[in-house]
């Protein structure tokens, strides 16, 4: 017991006492040093939570570095109090704002020894300047409309805004959204942008230009012609400016007599410009043939160059169709805008039956070039005959006509339609009953040369059916069908660039089967097709895609199947119904580059009258709609009056000779 004693007083502890004096060595003894015992450590910190500023909208992160006996434990304060969830030695804060600047930040590191407290971090949140997400863009409104500016901004808050016009605060516009007062035509091209300011500082968007159009509206109806003989029918087209060129047929000293008479619209307020009537049918030695009222076209380019083709009966000939008896024979006369005015008509051959202009399309492009498709016919033995569609091209330069008969006998000659560019490029696309299927065929070619060989569009094996065509200015072209799928009857498109590769396309989903449907081509290869019934949109601007199905504004829409509607090259619609009786003449108009709708019902007077004629008590002969690229658009009328009911005379003045006459929109 003396040993242990002598042991322990010597610090080898309990180990030596129980294993005897000969694990002194393995005890750690063995010499006459006392042993050290290191006491737990409590926490230290070697790195303190450093001070810090952070923008407006921004999060903080704070770290603390501590020494000391493991494990080691956090608890993140803010001004005090705990922050739920803050246990690690990093702790980031959420987003702070501005009202959180001064906060106080500690973190006390524990461990079993005891625990230890930070100093304090002091977070300072500065403010953020003014930035816009979404700037205001250009507005387009009808005079007499509002037109309204939006902006979506970020920044501190609050964040203070002030709209200005042509660089000048507007009184009381403090909003993220201003709307105008009621707009007036003075208010067009005036520049509209917004200061959003708060502490920090201020920015202002960029200057956005409003367009105020003066309201379209349809101008007096003008008489055109009149006299003790009728207008029997009448045709038109219109030009990019607006111009029209009529002709109508009147029969005079036992004479069927065509006229043509060209119309300028003027700017707005002024009365529109007729020329005097002038006889456009002068054949040589043809002057007591008999002129077919119902054989009659009408085209106009964009330049304003126009063609107008009629048919006359006079005796057959041994190269005709029928080599004895009456035969319908084509003519063309041709109006050049450059000064050149009328030529005679050149005659283009003659055709089958005894009114076929009715299946005739008849183009004219900017350089004089004309084209035309229609009903012909191909000798079988020697006194019989079968009928083939066929296409006749003139170009400016040459003396006439070059006649080009379909070689496949397939085509469903109704469905045909004909393009022309401005460099003399034709399309013709029809359906064709080939392979056991309807396909789609195209044929390319020019004036000079005519068509080449059939290329077939449509991809699937189901029959397709013709929708639309077009043919853009500078040789862009788009054609629409629809097409079984396998699951559903849908639309589809065909595009290329000047005779470029086809693309093919599946576009939308057939919803409906009504022919409410059109194509148009902008001179910069933009492609529009609206499906007018249900007032769907889609365009394609040039090498893109298809945009998705646009539904137009609910103003937009047309009511019914009922309307006559025209597109203008640049995607424009001009719809009006002039309906049967017990409907008032009404109109809507859709202008695509200002996305603005001009509607007129006829509910109450004077609406009852905006075309000039009241439809309840007189039969009216309207014809369908013009548009030109500029909004302008024309509408022919054929009635007994002498004087349009109006809502002081609304009975009119009428007599039972039909007169001619015309009205702008403008």
């Amino acid at each position: 017991m003396k040993q242990f004693a002598f042991l322990a007083r010597r610090g080898l502890g309990w180990c030596a006492m129980a294993l005897g004096l000969a694990a002194l060595v393995g005890c750690g003894g063995g010499g006459d040093a006392e042993p050290s015992v290191t006491p737990p450590q409590a926490p230290t910190i070697t790195s303190q939570p450093a001070s810090q500023a952070v923008p407006d909208g921004a999060a903080a992160t704070l770290t603390v570095a501590a020494g000391g006996d493991v494990p080691l434990s956090y608890v993140w304060r803010r001004n005090g109090s705990t922050i739920a969830g803050a246990t690690n030695s990093r702790y980031t804060t959420p987003a702070l704002a501005l009202a959180d600047s001064g906060a106080s930040y500690t973190v006390v590191v524990s461990n079993a020894a005891g625990s230890v407290t930070s100093t304090a971090a002091t977070i300072t949140v500065t403010p953020v300047a003014p930035s816009i997400s979404q700037p205001p863009q250009a507005a387009s409104a009808l005079a007499g409309q509002t037109a309204q500016f939006s902006v979506v901004a970020a920044g501190s808050a609050p964040l203070a805004y002030q709209w200005l016009r042509d660089g000048v605060d507007i009184a009381g516009a403090n909003g993220a959204t201003y709307t105008t007062p009621a707009l007036a035509v003075a208010d067009n091209g005036a520049l509209f942008s917004v200061r959003v300011s708060n502490a920090a500082g201020f920015v202002v968007s960029n200057g956005v230009a409003l367009t105020v159009l003066a309201p379209l509206a349809w101008a007096p109806a003008q008489l055109l012609e009149s006299g003790d003989t009728p207008v029997e029918v009448r045709e038109e087209g219109i030009d990019d400016e607006g111009r029209v060129t009529v002709a109508f047929i009147k029969t005079e000293a036992a004479r069927a007599t065509l006229y043509a008479t060209r119309g300028t619209p003027g700017p707005a307020g002024t009365a529109p410009v007729w020329s005097a009537p002038v006889i456009v049918d002068n054949v040589p030695g043809l002057s007591g043939t008999a002129l077919n009222t119902e054989g009659l076209r009408v085209a106009v380019a964009p330049s304003g160059n126009a063609a107008v083709l009629f048919t006359r009966r006079a005796p057959c000939t041994a190269t005709t169709y029928r080599t004895s008896g009456t035969c319908t024979y084509r003519y063309v006369a041709r109006y050049l805008a450059d000064g050149t005015g009328w030529e005679a008509p050149v005659l283009a051959g003659d055709a089958p039956g005894a009114t076929t202009a009715s299946d005739v399309t008849l183009l004219i492009n900017d350089a004089g070039d004309i084209a035309f498709i229609g009903t012909g016919w191909v000798r079988a033995g020697t006194g019989t005959f079968s009928e083939r569609q066929g296409t006749w091209r003139r170009a400016r330069g040459a003396a006439g006509f070059t006649a080009q008969h379909m070689v496949e006998a397939t085509l469903r000659l109704p469905t045909a339609r004909l393009g022309l560019d401005r460099d003399g490029h034709m399309l013709l696309v029809a359906e064709a009953a080939q392979n056991a299927t309807v396909d789609i065929a195209a044929y390319r070619g020019d004036v000079v040369s005519g068509f080449g060989a059939q290329a077939v569009l449509d991809q699937l094996s189901n029959d397709a059916g013709l929708v639309a065509m077009a043919v853009g200015r500078n040789g862009h072209q788009a054609v629409v069908w629809t097409q079984n799928s396998g699951v559903q009857s849908r639309y589809f498109a065909a595009t290329s660039e000047a005779n470029g590769a086809w693309q093919v396309v599946d576009i939308a989903a057939l919803a409906t089967t009504l022919d409410k449907r059109a194509l148009a081509m902008s001179d910069t290869g933009t492609a529009t097709f609206h499906d007018i019934y249900r007032s769907k949109v889609w365009r394609r601007a040039a090498g893109a895609a298809w945009s998705p199905e646009i539904s137009l504004p609910a103003e937009a829409a047309t009511p019914g199947n009922d309307w006559d509607c025209a597109l203008a090259r640049d995607g424009d619609l001009l719809c009006t119904m002039t309906g049967g009786f017990n409907q008032r003449a009404r109109w809507s108009s859709y202008d695509a580059t200002n996305n603005i709708v001009v509607k007129r019902e006829a509910n109450a007077a004077p609406a009852d009258y905006v075309l000039g004629v009241d439809t309840i008590n007189r039969s009216v002969g309207y014809s369908f709609p013009l548009l030109a690229p500029n909004g302008i658009g024309f509408m022919s009328l054929r009635n007994g009056y002498d004087v349009l009911p109006s809502p002081a005379l609304p009975a009119g003045q009428s007599r039972s000779v039909s007169n001619l006459w015309g009205v702008f929109l403008k």
